[in-house]
C-alpha cells in the first residue's frame, strides 16, 4: 500500500483497475469509430437510394449514434485509466505558474501598499492633529524625529 494525500492506495488493485479500464477504453473508441464510419456509409446511401425505398438511411443513423455513444464511452474509459498520470502532469505544469504569479503579484504589490499605508496614515495626523508612526502605527509625541516605539526616523 501507498500513502497518497493521506489516504492509502492499494497499487495493486489500482493498476488492475486501471489495465482493465484502458483495454475497455481502447476496445470500445475503435469499435466507436468502425460503427461510426458504417453508420455515415449507410446513412449517406441510404439517403442517396430513398426514392428506390431502400432502409439504409435510418439504419445508418442508428449505427451512427451508436458508434459515437461507444467512441465517447471509450474515451472517457481511457481517460479514467490515465487520471493519475494526467494529475501529476497538471499538478508539475501549474505549480511554476502560480508560484512565479504570487511572487510578481508580492514584488509589485507591495510598494502600492506601503504608499496607501503612509498616505492613510498622514490622512489620519492631519484629521485628528496627532502624529502615529507610519512604521508601528503607535502615537507619537508632538515634534518627534524619531518614533520611541520602533526607533524609525520620521520626516
Amino acid at each position: 500500500m501507498t500513502e497518497m494525500n493521506g489516504q492509502y492506495v492499494n497499487e495493486e488493485a489500482y493498476n488492475r483497475m486501471k489495465k482493465k479500464y484502458k483495454a475497455a477504453g481502447i476496445v470500445l473508441l475503435v469499435l466507436g469509430v468502425i460503427i461510426a464510419i458504417a453508420g455515415i456509409t449507410l446513412t449517406v446511401m441510404g439517403m442517396t437510394n430513398m426514392q428506390f425505398g431502400d432502409a439504409k438511411a435510418p439504419v445508418g443513423m442508428i449505427l451512427t449514434f451508436v458508434g459515437f455513444v461507444a467512441l465517447g464511452t471509450g474515451l472517457m474509459l481511457t481517460l479514467r485509466a490515465n487520471q493519475r498520470a494526467l494529475a501529476a502532469y497538471q499538478a508539475a505544469s501549474v505549480a511554476p505558474v502560480k508560484t512565479d504569479t504570487i511572487n510578481y503579484v508580492g514584488q509589485n504589490v507591495a510598494p502600492t501598499v506601503e504608499k496607501v499605508t503612509e498616505a492613510v496614515a498622514k490622512g489620519i495626523n492631519n484629521a485628528t492633529n496627532q502624529s502615529f508612526c507610519p512604521e508601528c502605527g503607535q502615537k507619537l509625541p508632538k515634534d518627534s524625529k524619531f518614533c520611541p516605539f520602533c526607533g524609525k526616523k520620521l520626516n
